[in-house]
């Protein structure tokens, strides 16, 4: 299963079941970035370890307290 090919709503269902974290989705991404953007060059900076730039771990937690952000 390719996390980046799944809609927004897919990949909530996924992370509601416990079938993936955020942290898997949110690390999918960047990896997917990181393939194609120099063919497309959509990114100025990736600020992948910034506290404010994707936070998974508040993610799981709104998930488990089944806070409907999506």
């Amino acid at each position: 299963m390719k996390l980046n090919e799944l809609t927004a709503y897919e990949i909530s269902k996924l992370i509601r079941k416990g079938e993936v974290s955020s942290e898997e989705v949110t690390r999918s991404v960047f990896e997917r970035i990181e393939k194609v953007e120099k063919k497309i060059g959509s990114f100025i900076t990736l600020m992948k370890e910034t506290k404010g730039a994707a936070n998974p771990q508040l993610v799981n937690k709104l998930f488990k307290k089944k806070i409907d952000f999506l």
